[in-house]
């Protein structure tokens, strides 16, 4: 870690080159309606964007980070980097987006567009107001490829007593790191941490034990993985989880040539899966060499951000009556795998890169799944331009290859895609199985579907797939051909209205 002399300057250099008056450079509580946090090693800092956020003339700096792409071998259209502020708010707050000394800022767009946020730029600043949690993303220029994400949360509450004895300070170097005869909470502060270099492995990740709880500050990066051999595991904060340090996980077992296995070399970056009833909460993830989550039945995924470059990095999986709510991903893979009963998933918001589906249905499933629940979903931005025919995996709804299980009683409700997006629905059987009763209702797309849709069932069935209002472009599909849907095989009952 970098010492606090030698961090203020650097971060004084870096700011006054993005044009921020001296008295704005020191992030701290602003009172008890705005909180930002401390910032970590610089390595992480932003040089493209800072941030300032005034509330009742009281005006704070937010510290930006940035994730750059180093993914070669994508042959499509893909983000050059990811930049992104976390602070904690009640009220009204106004946002302050700077951008380095010479940029010729001629427009500016805050999304998604659904929530109605308009920006205004004046003396070389976008400015907006808040006024309650958001998730968004600021486009400067239409650049899409050089993004700003501003996560504004709510306060938090319920926090831990960081000052009680089954608390493990991560800051003071402790010797014994969890207590597996009681339930611990492991505190990080703000700074950086690695895991690796205290010991644990990226595949069996830090092990956690029943009950325990795992806070990280903002202001706190840890690097590494964690994983639990107990249920009720908590892991919440307004910190970072990176795996930046390390290559993409196939990658990486490729170039040692080590044939690839999932149950060897998982590394997922929080893998909850020692019991039920889990909670993740708060955290941004970025880089992770695997998966972002996978937890257990009867867990909760809330308030989250997952970024990942790499294929297979996924964002989450979840156990049967699992709830995922309010959570924003940009990752390279399948985003959130309804692959369990009783599933249900609301209100997250997702710009979908070049792989992968937002709402992934199967992937070599054997058992049988329905129950289902997504609903109140925006995809903000698609980046998709290729796929493959009849059994790929980037439809926003999306079945790429079953393995015998029986899906059915799946309901896509309230479904907002902003712009064009390559397909909508796309459901491959693959090897064998069957896929019921999947209803579409209250789908929009503001934009064009760009090829055509597909129902697949060359082996196994599809059937009793609904289409209840779908508009595309302002228009209501009322036909098949309207909405370009080919079926192939085994499919029966298929309604659009």
């Amino acid at each position: 870690m970098v010492n606090t002399m030698t961090r203020s300057t650097r971060f004084l250099a870096a700011a006054l080159s993005l044009g921020l008056p001296a008295i704005l450079l020191f992030p701290f509580t602003l009172s008890a309606e705005v909180v930002t946090y401390p910032s970590p090693d610089f390595r992480d800092m932003s040089g493209r964007f800072a941030v300032s956020l005034i509330q009742e003339d009281r005006v704070n700096e937010s510290f930006v980070y940035q994730s750059q792409n180093k993914f070669v071998g994508v042959h499509q259209p893909m983000g050059e980097s990811n930049h992104w502020t976390t602070f904690s708010f009640d009220g009204r707050v106004e946002v302050v987006v700077r951008v380095p000394i010479g940029t010729n800022l001629m427009e500016a767009r805050v999304l998604p567009e659904a929530y109605g946020i308009e920006s205004v730029i004046k003396d070389g600043e976008i400015r907006f107001t808040l006024d309650q949690p958001r998730q968004v993303a600021v486009i400067i220029n239409r650049d899409r490829r050089n993004p700003l994400f501003v996560f504004a949360k709510e306060l938090e509450r319920d926090l831990p007593d960081f000052t009680a004895a089954n608390v493990i300070d991560f800051s003071k170097n402790p010797v014994i790191h969890n207590d597996p005869e009681k339930a611990n909470i492991l505190y990080f502060p703000p700074g950086e941490y690695d895991l690796v270099e205290m010991g644990y492995s990226l595949h069996a990740g830090f092990p956690l034990d029943a009950g325990d709880t795992v806070y990280i500050s903002g202001g706190a990066v840890v690097h590494g993985t964690f994983s639990s051999t107990g249920e009720r595991v908590t892991v919440r904060g307004r910190g970072v989880i990176s795996g930046a340090k390390w290559m993409w996980v196939r990658r990486r077992y490729a170039d040692a040539d080590i044939p690839w296995d999932f149950g060897r070399f998982r590394e997922i970056a929080v893998y909850l899966h020692g019991g039920g009833g889990n909670l993740v909460e708060g955290i941004t993830f970025t880089d992770p060499v695997h998966f972002c989550i996978s937890v257990g039945d009867d867990s909760t995924v809330r308030g989250v951000q997952c970024f990942g470059w790499w294929y297979t990095t996924d964002g989450v999986a979840a156990g049967d009556r699992s709830v995922v709510e309010d959570c924003f991903f940009k990752v390279n893979d399948d985003i959130v795998k309804v692959y369990s009963d009783d599933m249900t998933v609301r209100r997250c918001l997702i710009w979908q890169q070049t792989n992968g589906a937002p709402f992934q249905f199967t992937w070599n499933l054997r058992n049988p799944v329905s129950g289902v629940r997504v609903k109140d979903c925006i995809i903000m931005a698609s980046e998709v331009t290729r796929e493959r025919e009849l059994e790929g995996n980037r439809s926003v709804v999306n079945a790429r290859n079953n393995k015998g299980a029986d899906i059915s009683d799946f309901v896509f409700e309230d479904i907002r895609v902003e712009g064009d997006i390559y397909r909508v629905l796309g459901l491959n059987i693959g090897e064998s199985g069957s896929i019921s009763d999947i209803t579409l209702r209250n789908f929009e797309v503001t934009g064009r579907i760009r090829y055509f849709n597909y129902l697949n069932a060359s082996k196994g069935s599809i059937s009793n797939i609904r289409l209840e209002n779908i508009v595309v472009d302002g228009r209501r599909m009322e036909n098949f051909d309207d909405f370009i849907l080919v079926e192939r095989g085994n499919v029966s009952n298929v309604t659009i209205e």
